[in-house]
């Protein structure tokens, strides 16, 4: 009797010890917040300073992934000696998709071009290039031009704790920081109203959500799976042995790398193909086994057809006009007809979403969102409004910056459709800038030149799409949802990781350029190659006047009917193979080195599904897992190892 009394004691003191595990506690998110200040001083350094293995040019960042793995490792062996001690799979994950969020806006494609472009004219200015001549178009409060800050800035040499060196810094950082939160309150009203249609009703996959869902729900189970531990074991090998050929040649290397090439055919018009490459990075393997099977198809089917149309380009005499067969235009008309189709095939949703908003009818079901449908509409609006005002306050024409930013949403909510239904392991959109498309097609005389300066000054935020943060967003969203977690506490750590990350890259970023000096050898991040980039589209922009690139429009219309087509083949036919969201990433210089490994992807998921069916697929996707955790985790050892050390490491990726 009392061995009994005793065990019950037991078994009720160890159910009292259990938290479930969709809850959230506060300590949660101090943990986050240190783990994303040293995260983005890690993607800092790593993107911006050193340029080696750089992380955000990746659909997932592998610092994110890497941190996971080690956290959750870490949290069985808590988990063992407290169970009340160790973290949920919603703490997991609430803190990997702050650290995600953080990373992506640190990144290249957000702050740090950011930063070249306060100064960059006004210390790169010559006579030759005659860029004096824009300034008085740049506004002084969003800028710094002081000459012996700026001097410090390139040269090096000196501290930031010196508060002269701060002052200058303080008023255009905080007027872009407001205006970087401004953006993520539209991303967030988007991400709301689409989320439940896009998880609830389409079903979308999130291929790109598996990896860490598995790692933060399942890590014992599937760590001590055996072909886990043969892909992780593959891919570290190759990784750590290009690593050390990087430092002595004699170390014999697998060479699976992008970037390497080939040039296939010699005559004409056969060689308008240009140099193919076959690399094959495990974690583009890995990472695209998750992906649905017509849309592993389509990625590399449409890059072949993009080559081909380089061959029928040379065919009929275009050679002369470099810009055929104009993808980056057929690119742009393409995610102008996804969100055609999105709003159109959704019209009803939207009216009803709207309506029940503003009416106390209970037609809105918003009691799972982050925040509710009345508030995301509203917020989304001030925010998008207050956005307006900021660009016209600083001289952009008030039409001019309406079109603007709603070209700016609308790539960014196909992107994050793309990432939805897709989840590609990297994708980018150069060339489409908002400013590109409304004045690289409609010409230069029809807007103001406080239109092109501030056009140009804003290609920061908008020239690459490539860790974009409104996709993380909701993939955090997705992931909460998957594991009945709140999606507000999970909004609450993107706050909490948008203000943290903002001030700590800020900070990062001055440290460093104000020690190395940001134009000298030691800097050897884009920030003086953004600058080059944008400042030298703007001079273009007033020197050479452009009348309207009709051949362009043309072109971007062809993408819009192409893609209509593609979505009514979609629609109609079951056996129907091409998806227009595998056509969308062909204008971008990311598909031509991830196209073979995701045929080669799609040919090993074919096979396994047609002869081993759904079990053998589940059973082998452990391994292609390991595939991409081997090579993040090397990735991520020769990255510290390269910052610790300050030296040059072998890249796993560029």
């Amino acid at each position: 009797m009392a061995i009994t009394e005793h065990r019950s004691r037991d078994r009720i003191e160890q159910e009292s010890e259990e938290v479930p595990q969709s809850a959230v506690r506060l300590r949660t998110f101090i943990i986050a917040a240190l783990l994303v200040i040293v995260n983005v001083h890690w993607v800092v350094q790593a993107d911006g300073v050193r340029h080696d293995g750089v992380i955000t040019k990746l659909s997932l960042t592998y610092n994110a992934v890497f941190t996971l793995m080690l956290l959750a490792g870490a949290n069985v062996l808590v988990r063992r000696m407290s169970r009340r001690l160790a973290l949920t799979h919603a703490e997991l994950l609430v803190t990997y998709t702050a650290i995600f969020m953080a990373s992506s806006l640190a990144g290249l494609d957000i702050l740090q071009p950011l930063m070249a472009t306060i100064t960059h004219p006004f210390w790169f200015a010559s006579p030759e290039n005659n860029w004096a001549e824009f300034f008085p178009l740049l506004p002084d409060a969003l800028t710094v031009s002081e000459p012996l800050v700026l001097r410090d800035v390139y040269e090096g040499g000196a501290t930031l704790t010196n508060g002269a060196n701060v002052r200058p810094w303080l008023m255009p950082g905080l007027l872009w920081s407001g205006f970087v939160c401004l953006l993520f309150v539209v991303m967030t009203s988007m991400n709301v109203i689409v989320r439940k249609r896009w998880m609830d009703r389409e079903k979308l996959s999130f291929p790109l959500v598996e990896l860490p869902l598995e790692m933060a729900t399942n890590f014992s189970g599937l760590f001590s799976n055996r072909l886990l531990w043969i892909g992780f074991v593959i891919a570290a090998t190759i990784s750590l042995l290009g690593g050390l050929n990087h430092f002595y040649p004699s170390v014999p290397h697998i060479e699976i790398r992008a970037y390497r090439g080939i040039q296939i055919f010699d005559s004409r018009p056969w060689n308008a193909v240009g140099r193919i490459e076959f690399g094959t990075p495990p974690f583009v393997l890995g990472l695209g086994y998750f992906l649905p099977l017509p849309v592993l198809f389509s990625c590399w089917f449409f890059y072949v057809f993009t080559r081909l149309q380089h061959v029928v380009s040379a065919t009929v005499g275009f050679e002369g006009d470099a810009r055929m067969p104009y993808l980056a235009e057929q690119t742009f008309g393409t995610y102008v007809g996804i969100a055609g189709m999105l709003i159109i095939n959704a019209r009803h949703h939207w009216a009803k979403l709207i309506s029940g908003a503003f009416r106390d009818s209970g037609t809105a079901n918003d009691s799972e969102e982050a925040i509710s449908y009345r508030v995301a509409i509203i917020s989304g609006i001030i925010a998008f409004g207050l956005l307006i005002a900021f660009a016209t306050v600083f001289g952009m024409t008030a039409w001019y910056a309406v079109a603007f930013f709603v070209i700016y949403f609308m790539t960014s909510l196909v992107v994050t459709r793309i990432r939805a239904e897709l989840g590609p392991p990297v994708h980018d959109l150069p060339g489409a800038s908002p400013g590109e498309i409304l004045i690289g097609l409609g010409g230069t005389e029809w807007v103001t030149r406080q239109d092109r300066a501030l056009s140009a000054m804003m290609l920061w935020f908008t020239r690459g799409y490539r860790t974009h943060p409104q996709p993380v967003q909701l993939e955090g969203f997705k992931m909460a949802e998957r594991i009945g977690s709140d999606q507000r506490t999970m909004l609450s750590s993107m706050w909490m990781s948008y203000v943290i990350g903002i001030a700590t890259t800020f900070w990062g970023m001055l440290y460093s350029y104000y020690r190395w000096g940001q134009a000298t050898a030691m800097i050897r991040g884009e920030g003086v190659h953004f600058g080059n980039f944008a400042y030298r589209t703007l001079h273009r922009w007033l020197a050479v006047p452009q009348g309207t690139d009709w051949r362009g429009i043309g072109f971007v219309g062809a993408g819009v009917v192409f893609t209509i087509l593609l979505n009514w083949g979609k629609l109609t036919y079951t056996w129907w193979p091409l998806y227009p969201v595998g056509y969308a990433l062909q204008g971008g210089w990311m598909m031509r080195h991830i196209w073979f490994p995701l045929f080669v992807v799609w040919l090993v998921k074919t096979v396994l599904l047609r002869y081993g069916g759904g079990n053998m697929y589940r059973r082998a996707a452990p391994f292609f897992m390991g595939l991409a955790l081997g090579e993040f985790t090397m990735a991520s050892f020769w990255s510290l190892y390269g910052i610790a050390f300050q030296r040059s490491v072998w890249s796993f990726w560029s």
